[in-house]
């Protein structure tokens, strides 16, 4: 169903002049703007950073790429948070989701996240869980 929501049908109206207009319709994926991911491969840790918003459009992209991301990382998974202006409870989800898969399969699991991301995993009790830090570099230390 998220994937169905998240591409919109979009008609746009051309003015030609004339008073006439051309009007074409396009399909926009919107979880391709709601979220973006960057992913690089450390010698310690494969390293996923997202940015933009983790809302019922966008959890399905974030989820396929913590998946892709799980079968390839060696040791540590690294999910960077930092540039996430918005974290929804379906985001929330598929961070505990790869924990449990990520302790089946002997991976360091590791959450960067912005103090208001933070904020909110405390609140839910998440962060007792999840190994959460502050920055990047807390993860190497």
């Amino acid at each position: 169903m998220p994937d169905e929501l998240s591409r919109q049908l979009v008609t746009v109206a051309v003015p030609r002049g004339h008073g006439r207009r051309r009007v074409s319709e396009q399909v926009i994926d919107l979880s391709e703007t709601l979220l973006t991911v960057q992913r690089e491969s450390r010698d310690d840790a494969l390293v996923l950073r997202f940015e933009g918003q983790v809302d019922i459009l966008s959890a399905p992209k974030m989820r396929t790429e913590l998946d892709a991301a799980i079968t390839e990382a060696d040791e540590t998974l690294v999910a960077d948070l930092t540039g996430l202006t918005f974290l929804g409870s379906v985001g929330i989800a598929e961070l505990m989701r790869v924990q449990q898969q990520s302790d089946a399969g002997n991976i360091h699991f590791v959450v960067v996240a912005p103090q208001f991301i933070r904020r909110l995993l405390d609140l839910t009790g998440v962060s007792s869980t999840l190994d959460v830090r502050a920055t990047e570099g807390d993860v190497r230390a």
